[in-house]
């Protein structure tokens, strides 16, 4: 029997070096793509506003990468020093070696106080300091021309090559992508379930990136030129204050969570939106999960959420398919008359004259 604890003891140790190297990995390729695309933002000649956003939406997942890296490795001490106390109680139990400590005591345990210190105190400061960078950053570090048009030359820095900035943060998106699917995968497992913050962050550096491989090209069409490098700064902008906001609201609430005993934490940066992206197949279940763990309970075994869970397609589709239906109803008021236009131009109706009082229908939207 003890023999076979050690052995889960060792496994268990192993399982946390391993999450620790993913973890320092990833930070290592979050860091070299953060400086490649801000060296290339650089190297455009005019500092593009879009690619320069897609580097600092890369250096937000730093922060994470680094404080995942340090619980895996605290995790790591703590299941070795785990081992090596149960080894020196049997020991002592069999009287081959004496001690003046309890091994039983949970205060000589050095690297467990730390674990636990690291949880309560370093991941809550990390995940403030992620939210202030997501949502300070954006305010403080940026330009936002509201007044100005997407066209204004004075107002949007574009890119003087975008074809090869197009081909790099195309290969950006690539890397971004083949790691977070790689972690995402790993997190699944209960002992890397950590890991899902980075890898679904990741996941979200390379969509920024697929959105600015896409604006490079299109900047190379006469037609789209001038409002595709805006547009796509501006999406990043926005997509990065509102996922500041969702890990501050994370945080908040998980004041407010119900703790079951033994249940793995879920940190606030972990955001629930970019693990959708992990998981596009599982997107009931990435619900049901972040509801239990809010509430503190199965809420997704009740009956209630079941008959939720079969219904909503059908209600989603025939809401949508009732609204579809209201858009082609026209009511005109006893004093009004009305012509119905298509992109524009104006539809002839029957004998050429307005619409009368009355209920008519129209083409849907």
């Amino acid at each position: 029997m003890a023999k076979v604890i050690e052995e889960v003891q060792g496994s268990f140790a192993g399982a946390e070096r391993r999450g620790k190297l993913v973890g320092l990995t990833g930070l290592l390729i979050q860091l070299g793509l953060f400086v490649v695309v801000l060296v290339a933002a650089v190297w455009s000649g005019v500092e593009s506003d879009a690619v320069l956003a897609s580097a600092r939406h890369l250096a937000g997942g730093l922060l994470i990468w680094l404080i995942l890296a340090v619980v895996f490795a605290q995790r790591q001490r703590s299941r070795v020093e785990d081992l090596d106390t149960e080894q020196l109680r049997r020991a002592q139990q069999k009287g081959l070696a004496t001690s003046i400590f309890d091994v039983g005591d949970e205060a000589m345990l050095l690297h467990r106080r730390r674990l636990n210190w690291t949880i309560r105190f370093l991941v809550p400061v990390f995940t403030v300091l992620t939210a202030v960078y997501l949502i300070g950053g954006t305010f403080a570090w940026w330009r936002w021309p509201l007044g100005a048009g997407l066209a204004d030359d004075h107002a949007w820095r574009r890119t003087k090559d975008p074809f090869v900035l197009m081909l790099l943060m195309a290969g950006v998106g690539v890397v971004s992508f083949a790691y977070a699917r790689y972690v995402v995968g790993m997190s699944r497992h209960a002992p890397w379930r950590l890991l899902r913050a980075g890898g679904s962050y990741l996941l979200g550096c390379s969509l920024t990136a697929v959105v600015v491989a896409a604006a490079m090209a299109m900047a190379r069409v006469e037609t789209t030129r001038l409002w595709a490098e805006p547009v796509a700064a501006y999406a990043i902008r926005v997509g990065m204050l509102l996922l500041g906001v969702e890990i501050l609201l994370n945080f908040i609430l998980d004041f407010y969570r119900p703790r079951r005993t033994g249940e793995d934490i879920r940190p606030a940066f972990d955001s629930r939106v970019l693990a959708l992206l992990g998981e596009p197949g599982g997107v009931v279940r990435s619900i049901a999960e972040t509801i239990n763990y809010q509430f503190g309970f199965e809420v997704s075994s009740t009956w209630f959420y079941k008959l939720v869970q079969r219904s909503v397609f059908p209600l989603v589709v025939l809401t949508a398919v009732v609204l579809m239906l209201l858009t082609s109803v026209v009511v005109v008021d006893v004093d009004e008359r009305a012509y119905i236009e298509r992109f524009g131009r104006q539809v002839a109706s029957a004998g050429g004259e307005p619409l009368g009082p009355g209920l008519h229908f129209k083409w849907f939207w």
